[in-house]
């Protein structure tokens, strides 16, 4: 059930649904295919192995839920037919099954009521266990006037919007936990992310690091690759003692945000993702954030603002991010950064940065490019 989360239609619609297929099987990128949800889907059941499709879409954005089953014709002997041999492969009559239908064809004479009491009571005349009551291991029947689609296993799929649908963003990814999360929810309502990191020390260390790991495992629920920027932000650490201690953070992550700014605005990017989290620490207090944030030409987006920090870890685990979250990294905070205020002023930061020329040691950082 692919449309019920697209609240588009027409062209638009079709386009989404190539970016599933495409995401499904790669190969299919750049062929001349026409779009539709139940042509191309089937295709690909024809070409990968059943545990690759399961795999593959239960990682694809845009899918409120998909089903393993058959296609017959849209007759009740037919469809107790399938059913039939497909339990009796599991050589398990003591288990109770829930039949379900949904009548697409509305021509036909009887009601989805009536044809699943009907199959219900052919399949208890051949032994098997009907429980009305109970969803476990219900067996979904959708009434085409053509075909009828014999659903037996149905997964839950991530829902949200296809990837890469709603546009590209830069996505701020540090050492910690909430970053790539932040990065996947955004994902997941389509946007494509950029990401940058920002490090202090050795470029090649970070290339050697959980960094490069995380990129990789968003790249699970991304159909292509996803690019990673570095980002020295070596001089701000070596012009730390011209910042007031309790103030250096706040610049450290305004020197950051305007990195992502440039960097967005030359890849044509609409948006920065950050890992906030409403005063989980010192520097994310609404006071930081403000200082932080003032004059920001695009919008940040903050999908973990009001989440609390154990359903931040227990979605990592989800996703399957939390492991390589937690593998030890030195993030890019700044040393000596004693007694940081939780109530930064805007005036403050504004003179601070007109004295170290914030702006000229943005433009003069330069950008390392990973595919």
């Amino acid at each position: 059930n692919i449309r019920e989360n697209i609240a588009i239609n027409g062209i638009t619609y079709k386009r989404e649904m190539r970016r599933l297929i495409i995401k499904l099987n790669p190969e299919n990128e750049g062929k001349d295919e026409r779009a539709n949800e139940n042509k191309n889907v089937e295709r690909i059941d024809e070409d990968i192995l059943l545990n690759h499709i399961t795999n593959a879409l239960s990682k694809t954005f845009g899918i409120s839920w998909f089903g393993i089953g058959y296609r017959v014709e849209p007759t009740i002997n037919k469809i107790v037919d399938v059913i039939a041999k497909h339990l009796a492969k599991k050589q398990n009559k003591n288990k109770e099954y829930r039949i379900e239908v949904k009548r697409i064809d509305k021509t036909y004479p009887k009601t989805s009521s009536d044809i699943g009491y009907e199959i219900s009571k052919r399949l208890i005349n051949m032994g098997y266990k009907m429980d009305y009551k109970s969803k476990n291991n219900t067996i979904y029947i959708e009434w085409f006037k053509t075909h009828a689609n014999v659903i037996i296993e149905r997964y839950e799929g991530l829902k949200g919007l296809p990837y890469g649908s709603t546009g590209n963003v830069i996505s701020l990814i540090s050492g910690g936990i909430d970053s790539p999360v932040a990065t996947w929810l955004c994902m997941r309502r389509g946007c494509e992310p950029i990401l940058l990191h920002v490090y202090i020390g050795d470029e090649k260390q970070v290339l050697k690091s959980k960094i490069v790991k995380i990129k990789n495992e968003l790249e699970v629920y991304a159909s292509r690759k996803i690019t990673l920027y570095l980002a020295s932000g070596q001089i701000m650490y070596d012009i730390k003692d011209k910042i007031p201690s309790k103030y250096r953070t706040v610049l450290f992550r305004r020197f950051m945000f305007l990195l992502a700014q440039r960097l967005a605005q030359q890849l044509d990017a609409h948006a920065i993702i950050t890992g906030d989290n409403i005063a989980q620490v010192a520097s994310q207090t609404l006071y930081n954030i403000e200082a932080a944030n003032y004059g920001m030409d695009i919008p940040i987006l903050r999908p973990l603002l009001a989440y609390e920090k154990n359903e931040i870890i227990n979605l990592s685990r989800k996703i399957g991010l939390y492991n390589t979250s937690i593998e030890k990294y030195a993030d890019p905070c700044m040393a000596g950064a004693k007694g940081m205020t939780t109530m930064a002023k805007k005036d403050i930061v504004k003179n601070i940065e007109k004295e170290i020329n914030l702006k000229q040691i943005v433009q003069n950082v330069e950008f390392t490019k990973i595919n």
